[in-house]
């Protein structure tokens, strides 16, 4: 894990996950000694959050689930054909599953990114079963979550450790 001087302001979400598949960072939500602290801290940095260095593990992400409105601006317009394509099983839902994570104050009250990621995913689905699925998430006014994206990984065949849109 990088000390908070070492962790590079990105300007994307997408430069973020690059950098993160690169090195293998760890997108597995109760980690915190390990590669998953540097997802929080990038994260922190795009929002222009100031972090005080002397912070415990626990606090990084209270801070970040305190700036979830923000966060979910800069994440609102990934283009999720692009991360399909170019991040490895299962990493691009996990990138998507940490934005819903640290974003789900905010998700639960506007569903903002439940309503521009779910048109997108049912646009790279093939079976029409988990496209219904997908649809009746909005037709009922629910909250995508990382339990959605983990039923639907399945839909997702890797062709080279890619997945294949």
């Amino acid at each position: 894990m990088r000390i908070l001087e070492e962790v590079e302001k990105l300007n994307s979400f997408q430069a973020i996950c690059d950098i993160a598949t690169e090195e293998q960072w760890c997108w597995h939500l109760g980690c915190g000694t390990c590669g998953h602290m540097n997802f929080v801290k990038s994260l922190l940095l795009l929002i222009d959050e100031k972090v005080p260095n002397t912070l415990l593990y626990r606090d990084y992400k209270e801070l970040l689930f305190s700036r979830a409105d923000k966060l979910q601006e800069k994440v609102k317009n990934i283009d999720i054909d692009y991360f399909a394509k170019n991040y490895k099983s299962p990493r691009f839902l996990a990138y998507l599953g940490l934005c819903l994570h640290y974003t789900k104050t905010y998700e639960i009250m506007n569903r903002k990114l439940t309503k521009l990621w779910v048109p997108q995913l049912i646009r790279i689905i093939e079976k029409d079963d988990w496209k219904k699925y997908l649809q009746k998430i909005l037709d009922e006014e629910r909250v995508l979550n990382i339990k959605d994206l983990e039923n639907i990984e399945m839909c997702f065949p890797i062709q080279n450790d890619r997945y294949i849109g």
